[in-house]
């Protein structure tokens, strides 16, 4: 339905919709039009008057609906012409590309602010590298000695806990300790293959070093057996741990002992 309710459109063009006039004239036009009836012809043989009256009455004074004047469709209809759409598309575009000029004068003002912007000058900053305090044997002994304590303390929390958990057989709380055990030794074994050992702790070191890497076997034996369901590979990787476990913080004590009197003099260039 249009607008002004006076079209309608039947899927290709818009209709005019059909006006429907009363059947009955207003007052003003009753009459209108009016002819007087002439003198009726006799009626025929055996046909009442009246329905002879009635065939010969005049047409109806009214008419009936028909379609609405031929008047060509209202401008909702009409189409703008062509040179009106470019027009508004044209003042869309420039509208677009001024928005884009300002956007790019804002980016460019802004950058040049930011460059002129005083900045506080970078000051380099170096960290010392890890290693011993001064090139002496007592130096890297004490050195060593500093990098092993906190794994050694875990070390020994975790062989407590070995022995108390994996007495009653493979379970899973027993499996988390070797894991934890393979932490603490992979934290050291490293550090000790790498070191440059003075002599003054060269034999505790070397003790140390083999019990240590004995411990990591009888671990990995011991998980082996856990994750295969093999009790016997279990039990004599654990009987391994557990021999070594109080051994090697008795050599790490004397590794530590010897260490305090390693040679303060510097060497080296």
């Amino acid at each position: 339905m249009s607008p002004d309710k006076k079209w309608f459109w039947d899927g290709s063009a818009w209709r005019p919709i059909p006006v429907h006039e009363a059947a009955f004239p207003n007052w003003k036009g009753i009459g209108a039009g009016f002819s007087p009836e002439m003198a009726a012809p006799a009626a025929a043989v055996g046909v009442p008057a009246a329905a002879s009256r009635r065939q010969a009455a005049p047409a109806p004074g009214y008419r009936m609906a028909g379609p609405a004047p031929d008047v060509a469709a209202p401008h909702w209809n009409v189409k703008p012409p062509m040179q009106a759409r470019m027009r508004r598309y044209g003042i869309m575009a420039a509208g677009v590309g001024v928005l884009i000029a300002v956007v790019a004068l804002v980016s460019v003002l802004a950058t040049l602010a930011l460059s002129n912007h005083p900045t506080a000058p970078q000051v380099a900053t170096t960290r010392p590298a890890a290693g011993p305090a001064s090139r002496s044997d007592s130096a890297r002994a004490a050195y060593l000695v500093k990098t092993m304590t906190a794994p050694m303390a875990d070390l020994k929390d975790t062989t407590s806990l070995t022995r108390t958990t994996c007495t009653v057989g493979m379970t899973s709380s027993c499996a988390d300790t070797f894991v934890s055990l393979d932490n603490s030794l992979n934290a050291m074994l490293p550090v000790m293959e790498k070191a440059n050992i003075p002599q003054c702790i060269g034999v505790q070191e070397a003790i140390l070093h083999g019990d240590l890497a004995n411990m990591y076997l009888g671990e990995q034996l011991a998980y082996k057996g856990f994750h295969d369901n093999k009790k016997s590979v279990f039990t004599s990787g654990l009987v391994q741990i557990n021999s070594l476990s109080g051994r090697v913080q008795t050599e790490f004590a004397a590794m530590a002992s010897a260490a305090a009197g390693c040679d303060t003099t510097i060497t080296g260039p």
